[in-house]
Protein backbone atom coordinates (compact mmCIF):
# COMPACT_ATOMS: atom_id res chain seq x y z
CA UNK A 1 0.00 0.00 0.00
CA UNK A 2 1.43 3.32 -1.06
CA UNK A 3 1.30 6.15 1.55
CA UNK A 4 1.19 9.72 0.81
CA UNK A 5 2.59 11.89 3.66
CA UNK A 6 1.39 15.36 3.68
CA UNK A 7 3.63 17.18 5.53
CA UNK A 8 7.11 16.39 7.50
CA UNK A 9 5.50 16.10 10.82
CA UNK A 10 3.48 12.98 9.01
CA UNK A 11 6.55 11.44 8.01
CA UNK A 12 7.90 11.79 11.14
CA UNK A 13 4.68 10.52 13.05
CA UNK A 14 4.78 7.36 10.74
CA UNK A 15 8.26 6.76 11.08
CA UNK A 16 7.92 6.62 15.10
CA UNK A 17 5.34 4.34 14.49
CA UNK A 18 8.23 2.15 12.47
CA UNK A 19 5.94 2.38 8.88
CA UNK A 20 8.31 0.64 6.48
CA UNK A 21 6.46 3.37 3.66
CA UNK A 22 7.69 6.22 5.89
CA UNK A 23 11.23 4.91 5.72
CA UNK A 24 11.28 4.53 2.03
CA UNK A 25 10.17 8.06 1.76
CA UNK A 26 12.98 9.73 4.18
CA UNK A 27 14.93 7.76 2.06
CA UNK A 28 13.34 9.23 -1.14
CA UNK A 29 14.19 12.09 -0.13
CA UNK A 30 16.96 12.85 1.79
CA UNK A 31 19.45 9.45 0.73
CA UNK A 32 20.84 11.50 -2.91
CA UNK A 33 21.32 14.43 -0.42
CA UNK A 34 23.14 12.32 2.51
CA UNK A 35 24.89 10.04 0.17
CA UNK A 36 26.30 13.49 -1.43
CA UNK A 37 27.58 14.63 1.96
CA UNK A 38 29.18 10.94 2.74
CA UNK A 39 31.21 11.25 -0.71
CA UNK A 40 32.50 14.77 -0.05
CA UNK A 41 33.66 14.13 3.37
CA UNK A 42 35.04 10.57 2.39
CA UNK A 43 37.79 11.88 0.33
CA UNK A 44 40.65 9.56 0.33
CA UNK A 45 40.12 5.96 -1.54
CA UNK A 46 40.74 4.33 1.94
CA UNK A 47 37.98 6.24 2.90
CA UNK A 48 35.73 5.77 -0.14
CA UNK A 49 35.17 1.98 0.71
CA UNK A 50 33.17 2.99 4.05
CA UNK A 51 30.29 5.00 2.12
CA UNK A 52 27.99 2.40 1.47
CA UNK A 53 28.59 1.04 5.13
CA UNK A 54 27.92 4.40 6.21
CA UNK A 55 25.11 5.58 4.15
CA UNK A 56 23.64 2.41 5.36
CA UNK A 57 23.99 3.26 9.02
CA UNK A 58 22.79 6.79 8.72
CA UNK A 59 19.10 5.49 8.16
CA UNK A 60 19.87 2.28 10.67
CA UNK A 61 20.06 5.49 13.10
CA UNK A 62 17.69 7.54 12.01
CA UNK A 63 15.01 4.28 11.98
CA UNK A 64 16.29 3.29 15.64
CA UNK A 65 16.25 6.74 17.18
CA UNK A 66 13.24 8.27 15.40
CA UNK A 67 11.53 8.70 18.70
CA UNK A 68 14.26 11.46 20.07
CA UNK A 69 13.10 13.39 16.91
CA UNK A 70 10.92 16.58 18.35
CA UNK A 71 8.59 18.32 15.73
CA UNK A 72 9.05 20.87 17.85
CA UNK A 73 13.10 21.32 16.97
CA UNK A 74 14.88 21.86 13.45
CA UNK A 75 13.46 20.96 10.85
CA UNK A 76 14.57 17.55 10.17
CA UNK A 77 16.36 17.48 6.98
CA UNK A 78 18.53 19.55 8.62
CA UNK A 79 18.82 17.34 11.68
CA UNK A 80 19.40 14.21 9.19
CA UNK A 81 22.26 15.78 7.40
CA UNK A 82 23.92 16.76 10.97
CA UNK A 83 23.35 13.25 11.92
CA UNK A 84 24.83 11.99 8.66
CA UNK A 85 28.22 14.31 9.50
CA UNK A 86 28.55 12.67 13.16
CA UNK A 87 28.29 9.40 11.52
CA UNK A 88 31.21 10.20 9.04
CA UNK A 89 32.85 11.88 11.69
CA UNK A 90 32.74 8.76 14.16
CA UNK A 91 33.29 6.24 11.46
CA UNK A 92 36.61 7.74 10.22
CA UNK A 93 37.85 8.07 13.95
CA UNK A 94 37.41 4.60 14.66
CA UNK A 95 39.20 3.61 11.36
CA UNK A 96 41.82 5.95 11.71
Amino acid sequence: MLMIFNSEEDLIIAMKKHDQDALKEVIDQYGKLILYIIHKSLSTPIEKQYVDDCYNDVFTVIWFNIDQFDNDKKRHNSRFLSLSRLKIYHDISFET
